[in-house]
């Protein structure tokens, strides 16, 4: 009995899936080193900022909306609607390109792709020149099915990053979302040749 709880407990503790999860563990506030990031020595967005009272409205309010997220395996009625106020109060409040990076972050975990789009935009618009919001924005572009503006978003991607590890791994997921095999294989495994 209490081994089964243990795992019931786990299982709540842990935030839904989606394919941005895999994606060497990546978060919009990573708190890594530069040098140490999964994301080819390049920080997603800079950590927040540390000590009490440092974390803006709108950091709060997306905060308290994942939270809620990660508090259940599906979300109800009432704790959709308080997560979206949230995320609502959120964007009244952000001001930057890391606030509104991870308000679309907790729209695209949230498997609600077109408010993930709205907010990313607006982050690559306060800063074109961040990879995260064309990394963001081309799997939010994806969970729309729209595969050439995902294309589009991850070349931007490699402009401004051209070592992104993270890259790779989501062309790779394209890929597999488009039924295309052999170009996923052959991206995962490139000295092996043909898959027939």
């Amino acid at each position: 009995v209490k081994l089964q709880r243990l795992k019931i407990n786990q299982a709540r503790s842990q935030p839904p899936y989606h394919p941005l999860r895999a994606l060497h563990n990546c978060t919009v506030r990573s708190s890594l080193a530069a040098s140490a990031s999964p994301l080819g020595g390049q920080v997603l967005s800079p950590p927040r900022p540390k000590g009490r009272g440092a974390m803006s409205k709108a950091f709060k309010y997306s905060d308290q909306a994942q939270k809620l997220l990660y508090s259940t395996l599906e979300l109800e009625a009432s704790q959709e609607t308080k997560f979206t106020q949230l995320l609502e109060e959120a964007a009244q409040a952000a001001q930057n390109c890391r606030e509104w990076l991870q308000i679309g972050y907790a729209y695209l975990e949230a498997a609600q792709p077109a408010r993930a789009l709205e907010s990313l935009k607006k982050a690559q618009a306060l800063d074109p020149k961040n990879p995260a919001s064309y990394l963001f924005l081309s799997l939010a572009a994806a969970d729309e099915g729209d595969y050439q503006t995902a294309q589009s978003y991850l070349e931007e991607l490699l402009k401004l990053s051209p070592e992104n590890q993270a890259a790779p791994s989501v062309q790779v997921l394209f890929y597999l979302l488009q039924e295309e095999i052999e170009p996923a294989l052959k991206l995962l495994f490139p000295s092996k040749g043909r898959f027939d």
